[in-house]
Parts: structure tokens; C-alpha cells; sequence
């Protein structure tokens, strides 16, 4: 193969001084080192000895270099990955984004921001069992976040357990006063502990701290609901699905709101809207069927119950709707599997052992029938359906 020769080769020595043996000449150096009598053997011995070190580096730091090889790269990959999460969560892509951050868990464990944002995710498609958990552990990793600890009181408080949310409001208003979130999740919280006044100027305080942050105006919206005003409160929450409408939870919203004001067109075009973004979510369509559970048009709200208990067999609300359409429309021997599930999923509601109990004496079994009423009397003395139904079966008995 042809190569350019060195230069040594290629360049003759220069001819010796007549009378005088040839000798290499000296190194010339610039200005600022000349002076120093360097030659070229001093500057051969001082290669060889660079090159020795370097060799002795290469040799020594081998065994580091294969370990950081080794290392996974968790932190750049886990950050691409919970980026990637948030903007699918921000586009209503609830199912994808939750898979980035189950992604970004798998590299990295204790990433808060993963865990937090995939417990709001859960939140909002109705499963707040497993949110809790997922951000009771964010708030343990990240004890100053006050946004982390607000969605903590948002998913005890779409869970029901209003006490734990109110507690886990305050200490998040206490860490992050300032925070539009923050105040959001604290209007809705005191909206459902039924202190719709101060609901409402948190609610408001939210909104002047990030007047493009949808959150915050859905949960002055739903303070100004609780509050009495629903014209008010319909602005605000069109004005959340206006800023981010690909979010089916805020439509849910409105569509509840319509729905309570007795507005069942609109209310059936937004939870229609809802469906339309998230097809395999339960809660567009059990909303669907409230709507024509509340103009007691039973027999079609059957099959939106239905869907919304094959999506999601666990969700209760689903099961015991579903349950009291069919015994709304006397077909008392479909009712009772759907309130006896309802109440495998949850038996501590005594409205559940109360409707089964009625199915059930409507089929004179008697004696199945009181055994359920009385369950229900013991979870809720003052329950008159329970009380009801437990005079109807003793009359019943021969």
C-alpha cells in the first residue's frame, strides 16, 4: 500500500560545514524558551517517557473503565423517559404516559417525579387505591414537594377519605402557599368537606397565581358548583376544557356539572366528548348512563352501566347503577349478581346490602332478604331503605 513517506525519509540531512563533522542542530524553541539547551535526544527520552505514563494509565485504569461500562445509564435514560411521560399525561394519553413512567421505575426506583405523576394519572381514571400508594412514596422521597403532597390529597379525596385529604392539603399549602396547584387541590378539598366559601377563594387564589393552568380553573369551577353557582362555575369550567380539551377528566367535570343543573343535552354531549377520548375508560360511560339514570329512563342507561362494569369489573359505582336500573325496571333476578359484585368489591356500603336486600324479598327470599337489611342497619342505623325493607320483610315472614 502506498504511503507518504516520513519526513525523515523523504527530506536529505543538509550538507556538513566544509572542514567540520556534521552534528543534528539544536531544537529551536520559541522565543520565550530559548535560552534552554534542549537537543533532540532530551526530547526523544522525554517521549518515550510520555508514552510510558500514558501506557501505565491505560493498563491502571482499565478495571474503572470496564465497570463504568457496566453501570447502566439510569439517570439520562430515566429523565428522557419521565419527560416523555409528562408530555403524554399533558396530551390526555393517559395509558402511554403511564407506561414512561413504569419505564422510567424500572431504571430508576425512587424517582419521584415518575411515581407522583403516575399516581395523578391514576387519580384521574378512578383508581385511587394505587395512586396513594405510588404517591405516598413520591412525598416520601420528596418531603418538600407541596405539589407531590397535594396530588397525595387529591387521590385521598377522590377516594372518599376526606379527613386524610383535608390534612394532606394543609401541609401542602404549608410547604408551597404560593403554588396554583397547591391551592387547587385545597378549594377542592374544602369544597367536599363542605366549606364551599373558603373552596371558593382558594379556588380563586388558584387561578390568580396561573391563569393558564386548567386545574386551576376546573377546581374553582367546582367550588363555585358547591358554592351554589352554576353559571359561574360552568364559565370556569369550560374555560379548564378551553385551555387543555384533550383532558376527558376535565369534560367529566363540566359534564357532572351540567348534569346536576339539569342540562342533560349538554351534559350527554360532554360526557359523549369524554367517551370519544378515552374509549376504554369506564367513566364516560357510566357517566352516559346517569345522565338517563336521573330522567329515569332506565332501560337506557343499562347497557352505559354495562360497558362501564366490563371496562373496569373492580369499579363499584358501575356495578351497584348497573344493579338498580335493573331492579328500577323489575328484573329483580339480573339486579341481584351486579349488587351482590358491587358488594364483594365494597361491603361496607349499607346502601348495597340494603338494594340487595330488596331485590332479593321482591323474589320472596324472605329470609335472604332480612339477613342483607339487617347488615346495613349495623353500617347505618338511620338508613331508611334498610329500616323500610327490614318492616317489609317482617311482614313478609308467615
Amino acid at each position: 500500500m502506498d504511503e507518504k513517506p516520513r519526513e525523515s525519509e523523504s527530506a536529505p540531512h543538509p550538507a556538513p560545514l566544509a572542514g567540520k563533522p556534521w552534528r543534528r542542530p539544536a531544537l529551536r524553541l520559541p522565543s520565550t524558551l530559548q535560552g534552554l539547551p534542549i537537543t533532540w535526544p532530551v526530547v526523544s527520552g522525554l517521549a518515550l517517557a510520555l508514552v510510558f505514563l500514558v501506557g501505565l494509565y491505560w493498563l491502571i485504569s482499565a478495571p474503572i473503565r470496564d465497570r463504568q461500562a457496566r453501570l447502566p445509564s439510569a439517570t439520562p435514560g430515566a429523565l428522557a423517559l419521565v419527560l416523555q411521560g409528562d408530555e403524554l399525561l399533558a396530551k390526555g394519553r393517559l395509558e402511554e404516559a403511564m407506561s414512561a413512567y413504569s419505564q422510567t421505575l424500572a431504571l430508576d426506583p425512587n424517582n419521584a417525579r415518575a411515581l407522583a405523576h403516575w399516581g395523578w394519572a391514576l387519580t384521574v381514571r378512578g383508581k385511587t387505591v394505587e395512586a396513594i400508594q405510588r404517591l405516598g412514596r413520591a412525598t416520601e422521597l420528596a418531603p418538600s414537594s407541596g405539589e407531590y403532597r397535594a396530588l397525595l390529597a387529591l387521590a385521598y379525596d377522590w377516594g372518599s377519605q376526606y379527613d386524610r385529604a383535608g390534612v394532606e392539603a394543609q401541609a401542602a399549602f404549608r410547604l408551597e402557599p404560593g403554588n396554583a396547584r397547591v391551592l387547587a387541590v385545597l378549594a377542592e378539598v374544602l369544597a367536599d368537606s363542605g366549606r364551599p366559601a373558603e373552596a371558593v377563594d382558594y379556588g380563586r387564589r388558584a387561578v390568580a397565581a396561573d391563569a393558564n393552568s386548567a386545574d386551576a380553573h376546573r377546581a374553582y369551577g367546582y367550588a363555585l358548583q358547591a358554592a351554589g353557582d352554576l353559571t359561574q362555575g360552568a364559565a370556569e369550567l369550560r374555560r379548564a376544557v378551553e385551555l387543555a380539551p384533550n383532558l376527558a377528566y376535565l369534560r367529566l367535570s363540566l359534564a357532572a356539572l351540567y348534569r346536576s343543573a339539569g342540562q342533560y343535552p349538554e351534559a350527554l354531549a360532554e360526557y359523549q366528548k369524554a367517551v370519544d377520548l378515552e374509549p376504554f375508560s369506564p367513566q364516560g360511560h357510566e357517566g352516559l348512563g346517569t345522565v338517563y339514570y336521573r330522567q329515569k329512563q332506565y332501560d337506557t342507561a343499562v347497557p352505559y352501566f354495562a360497558r362501564a362494569a366490563d371496562l373496569d369489573p373492580n369499579r363499584f359505582s358501575a356495578q351497584n347503577y348497573l344493579a338498580w336500573s335493573q331492579y328500577l325496571t323489575e328484573h329483580y333476578d339480573l339486579a341481584i349478581p351486579h349488587f351482590q359484585r358491587a358488594l364483594e368489591i365494597d361491603n361496607s356500603r349499607a346502601d348495597g346490602h340494603a338494594g340487595l336486600g330488596w331485590a332479593l324479598l321482591n323474589l320472596k327470599l324472605t329470609e335472604q332478604a332480612r339477613g342483607e337489611f339487617e347488615k346495613a342497619l349495623a353500617l347505618d342505623p338511620q338508613l331508611k331503605l334498610a329500616q323500610d325493607g327490614l318492616a317489609a320483610a317482617k311482614q313478609q315472614q308467615p
